[in-house]
């Protein structure tokens, strides 16, 4: 009889999104960290500072793109027009094309302020538009949970990536230029296929003033976001030098490794947040939000305590000087799971209009902190300043959500103590970088904390089969 009602239960389809999500999310980045040791020493100091460069410019420019790509926009005209998701995308796409002439044509334009030349111009834009394409359709997908394809698309990227790179680092040498056109070429050949799939699914077009109307209003808001969350390295090539940010780019990915599990959490949790939101289920949306917060500040505890052995894996020895950026880097991703959390909630909510002050704000405390801080603690001091923006952005948001009178959606208040308990370990660890023995033996109480909230989160993620014929829960 217990075997049969153990049978009776199997993950709801937000858990299988979750899962899906968190699975293709650690394939994608365990494959950029094992190909790491490889790039950084095939290629010199300045060649893969060059290449980080060129990611958080691509990082910059996508974001006045993105909210014509996201999911909000993607969910909000399905629902609105009672269109198949990838008849928007259909709709879309036009409209990045356009955004992506005028941002090839911003980039040329100022140029010579970047310090870009014209390959390095036009390999930007390209990759902004391929990359796009491919965020719109997942963002399609995410909202039908079909959560396979986005988990395929993900991994394919991943894989196709380092490979090509290589490949043409063989045949035509080491240089920057090759590394990146390794980052083009994947989203340059799914482009084609999601076209072709789309165009062939649509039946009406969603109307584009819509999709406007919805999207642009956003455009500031999210270019000043990504400007705020890449300003830690272009303040460090400014400040520091090209071979700097390599360094620092080489902790930065180590560190960012966290930020892949909100990503993940956030692509699985967002859209069944906004149908709990409807339902006045505020409630249910925290206790989530509670056990998500706890597991990222287990999760950022383990990434600090081993972060110089992984150090010396991904780069040579020289690299090793930037491993005291990782932990305010990896700490981030909890501030960061309150802001796209309050974010969806307040945008659905029909609150987003604090967005912009939210994000100059932010973008201030970056520019602040980084050129405070950079020039006397280098490498730590610029994952100090992202770990302070990041935070500036969550704490306005939560305060939002409290003022409008949602703030059971983030159950805040038993955690600013374990927040800051967890601060102040954290920042002890790196007295003891010496002793991996003692930095071992401090992962025992976290990795219990970690598993009781996993095993805890079972009935978040369970439903009885019955069930399985009504939406996504």
């Amino acid at each position: 009889m217990e075997n049969k009602k153990k049978a009776s239960k199997r993950l709801n389809t937000p858990g299988r999104a979750l899962f899906a999500y968190l699975i293709s999310g650690a394939v994608a980045k365990g494959i950029g960290v094992l190909t790491t040791p490889l790039f950084t020493r095939v290629l010199s100091g300045d060649d893969y500072g060059s290449v980080a460069l060129y990611l958080s410019a691509v990082g910059v420019m996508s974001a006045i793109i993105s909210p014509l790509a996201s999911g909000s926009c993607i969910y909000l005209a399905s629902q609105k027009f009672k269109a198949d998701a990838r008849e928007v995308t259909a709709s879309v796409i036009p409209l990045i094309f356009a955004f992506c002439g005028g941002i090839c044509t911003l980039l040329f334009t100022f140029k010579a302020l970047f310090g870009f030349n014209n390959t390095f111009v036009v390999l930007i834009s390209l990759q902004v538009f391929f990359d796009s394409c491919v965020l719109v359709y997942s963002s399609a997908e995410r909202y039908l949970y079909h959560y396979g394809r986005v988990a395929a698309i993900a991994i394919t990227e991943a894989v196709l990536s380092p490979l090509l790179s290589l490949l043409l680092l063989g045949m035509l040498g080491s240089s920057y230029t090759v590394r990146i056109l390794g980052l083009l070429l994947p989203p340059t050949l799914l482009t084609p296929m999601i076209l072709f799939f789309c165009i062939s699914q649509r039946r009406r077009p969603v109307p584009v003033g819509f999709i406007l109307r919805t999207g642009a209003p956003q455009i500031p808001v999210s270019l000043l976001g990504s400007l705020g969350a890449h300003l830690d390295r272009f303040l460090i090539v400014f400040l520091l030098g090209s071979e700097a940010i390599a360094k620092y780019s080489v902790a930065h990915t180590l560190g960012v490794g966290m930020l892949f599990l909100v990503t993940a959490l956030c692509s699985a949790l967002i859209p069944w947040t906004v149908r709990r939101i409807e339902r006045g289920e505020f409630n249910r949306v925290g206790e989530i939000s509670e056990a998500v917060m706890v597991f990222l500040a287990t999760g950022s505890f383990c990434l600090v305590a081993l972060s110089p052995e992984i150090m010396l894996l991904l780069a040579p020895a020289e690299y090793s000087e930037a491993v005291y950026a990782v932990m305010p880097i990896a700490l981030s991703a909890i501030p960061a799971f309150v802001s796209h959390i309050s974010s969806a909630a307040l945008l659905h909510l029909g609150h987003g209009r604090g967005f912009l002050a939210t994000r100059i704000a932010s973008l201030l405390t970056a520019l602040v902190c980084g050129l405070a801080f950079i020039p006397s603690l280098g490498y730590f001091g610029a994952g100090l300043a992202a770990l302070l923006s990041e935070s500036c952005t969550a704490l306005i948001s939560y305060f939002s959500l409290a003022k409008k009178k949602s703030r059971e959606i983030l159950k805040m208040k038993d955690l600013r103590l374990n927040f800051l308990l967890l601060i102040s370990v954290c920042a002890v660890l790196p007295l003891f970088y010496a002793s991996l023995p003692l930095r071992i033996f401090s992962l025992i109480i976290p990795s219990v904390v970690g598993l009781k909230v996993i095993l805890s989160s079972e009935g978040y993620l369970m439903e009885q089969r019955a069930a399985q014929k009504n939406i996504p829960h």
